[in-house]
């Protein structure tokens, strides 16, 4: 530290811990996610948010390049939506709510089903390398490490991806998808792992599922926390598509105006859970789940 004429000497360092105390310790920490770096909470030293921000900084004078996505819009609405306008908007409000408002779940769990090649996760790959960031996502292919007893894998997590997900072989599949539903609309969990106690954190994670099996959340006639979409395979096996789209992000900057563009978008009064319309397979799934001897009368 620097002495009276200015020059730095040696000194303990329980004196620079004593002198500092003030700045640097916290009443408790926690993760706090906030959409724009103006909602960060300032005032005091109660809280120490593990959460640093987003791949970019919100700048309210950013001029968004659209051509720059139109490729990614492209894929979601032809690939995801199958070119269905209401769910193709939903969807991009959807991702839109998470970035604008990261303290608050959707309530919703995304379920995209389709073959394998399709390009079923690459939007989630560009929306987690080049808008949220590593950091925020966990990313498993099995239902344990989200319901099972060592969950440390979606603690402070904005978006948790189940790939390649296949459920309802699995033993304890309805117990499993119970707390499944229940993590999609918690606010807080309890977090235990291994050879550490259990601690009960803020949860603002959301879930998306992928797989090529079509049942890979059972069918039930009660599916309101789910959006089932049924993919196109029309992009099967085109790779200089494929290609050109992760350039536009890994070459050409496009990660700063897809965040910008979902930055801009009215989510003031939308509600996932309200406002995707039911897909035909959600429909069907419904069906599916009545008793059969109903079905037949």
């Amino acid at each position: 530290v620097p002495n009276k004429n200015c020059n730095l000497v040696p000194t303990m360092l329980y004196t620079v811990v004593r002198t500092f105390i003030s700045d640097v310790s916290y009443g408790v920490s926690d993760f706090k996610p906030y959409g724009k770096l103006s909602e960060r909470d300032y005032t005091s030293n109660h809280l120490f948010n593990t959460f640093t921000g987003f791949v970019h900084d919100y700048d309210e004078s950013f001029v968004i390049d659209h051509s720059k996505i139109k490729r990614f819009l492209d894929h979601l609405n032809e690939v995801w939506c199958r070119s269905d306008v209401k769910l193709f908007v939903a969807t991009v409000k959807h991702f839109a709510s998470i970035l604008q408002r990261p303290n608050k779940k959707t309530q919703t769990c995304l379920v995209v089903l389709g073959l394998e090649g399709i390009g079923k996760n690459i939007i989630t790959d560009i929306f987690r390398d080049f808008v949220i960031g590593l950091m925020y996502i966990a990313e498993t292919s099995k239902m344990d490490k989200l319901v099972g007893r060592f969950n440390s894998i979606v603690e402070n997590k904005i978006l948790c991806m189940l790939n390649e997900a296949s459920n309802v072989s699995q033993k304890n599949t309805c117990e499993n998808q119970e707390v499944l539903k229940d993590l999609i609309t918690n606010t807080t969990n309890v977090i235990e792992c291994k050879y550490m106690s259990a601690k009960t954190v803020s949860d603002h994670c959301n879930y998306i599922c992928f797989s090529n099996n079509y049942y890979v959340i059972k069918s039930s006639t009660e599916l309101r926390r789910f959006v089932f979409y049924e993919a196109s395979p029309h992009r099967l096996g085109d790779h200089a598509y494929f290609k050109a789209l992760a350039e536009d992000f890994e070459l050409h900057d496009a990660g700063i105006h897809l965040y910008h563009y979902l930055m801009s978008i009215d989510v003031s009064d939308f509600n996932s859970q309200r406002d995707f319309p039911t897909t035909a397979i959600k429909e069907s799934m419904k069906v599916a789940a009545i008793d059969s001897s109903v079905q037949w009368l």
